[in-house]
């Protein structure tokens, strides 16, 4: 009888050690699963648009360097996202920053909207609209109509939104309240 109590306690102790072993496991899994597999999305990027579903998003330095890119020149923003919804034929692109203060995002609406009225870019036919309280611009260029705007709230961000859809102003509508 006294052989079979050290059996059964090192049993027992195998058995603690391995279920152990198990649970390190699972959250090494679960942890990689929400970092890795499934990364947090930046702070106010929905999860849909209007019906459409998101694809992909660039956030951080990443998307700064993208939206500078696209400007040829560093416009001194603080933060940056860019967010693909699409269902179907319907797609959006919405690049989301900040600048800093009210009088940034002011002041690069402004200088956008003067840098395509003067021409030499790929944008054209620059028409103010008012969707809700938001005044908003809309250009023809590449991908489908775009639209850009000094958001209201909050009141240092700028937006820019390309749609390509047969009807872009339901899309417009539920961007503007979105983003």
């Amino acid at each position: 009888m006294t052989t079979e109590k050290p059996k059964t306690r090192s049993r027992w102790v195998l058995a603690f050690q391995l279920l152990l072993v198990m649970g390190f496991l699972a959250l090494v899994w679960f942890i990689f699963a929400q970092t890795v597999l499934n990364p947090p999305k930046p702070a106010g990027v929905p999860d849909k648009l209007a019906g459409l579903e998101l694809d992909s998003q660039v956030e951080g330095p990443e998307a700064l360097a993208q939206v500078n890119k696209l400007h040829g020149i560093d416009i001194k923003l603080v933060k940056a996202y860019i967010a693909e919804y699409s269902h179907g034929n319907q797609r959006v692109t919405a690049w989301v920053a900040t600048a800093g203060s009210p009088q940034g995002a002011a002041e690069l609406i402004r200088r956008m909207a003067q840098g395509i009225e003067r021409g030499g870019s790929p944008f054209s036919n620059l028409q103010r609209l008012t969707i809700g309280d938001q005044e908003v611009f809309e250009v023809e260029g590449p991908g489908g109509k775009s639209f850009f705007y000094h958001s209201n709230e909050p009141a240092d961000r700028v937006v820019w939104l390309t749609i390509a859809a047969p009807n872009a102003m339901p899309l417009l509508g539920q961007a503007v309240k979105t983003f």
